[in-house]
């Protein structure tokens, strides 16, 4: 199964049927850690509003896969296969879904 089809599955099962709060910009540089106590802070709250639930998981993942560091134009560039991004994904999926305790036995696996 490819990862698009996969991630729709996912994010319809865990909640594009209602709308949530959402922050709307969820990038990597907006998510703050503290170590020494372990807590995780969101930052830039600009485009909050309602959204569908999912919207901020897919656009964070979606956004993992560019870097932006690129100092020639266009100024970015897409991180194609990166296993490390997959990874993160399916291990930030299991951990939601665990938390959100939502029945997923119906879902395929990605292989």
């Amino acid at each position: 199964m490819d990862h698009i089809h996969y991630v729709r599955q996912i994010c319809g099962i865990l909640g594009n049927k209602s709308l949530v709060l959402s922050h709307n910009d969820l990038l990597k540089g907006n998510i703050l850690f503290r170590a020494k106590d372990k807590k995780i802070f969101f930052i830039d709250f600009d485009f909050i509003c309602y959204n569908y639930s999912s919207f901020d998981i897919y656009s964070f993942f979606n956004e993992l896969q560019f870097d932006y560091d690129v100092k020639e134009p266009p100024y970015f560039s897409w991180r194609k296969g990166t296993r490390e991004i997959e990874e993160a994904f399916e291990k930030f999926l299991r951990e939601f879904v665990v938390f959100q305790a939502h029945d997923l036995k119906n879902v395929e696996t990605l292989d």
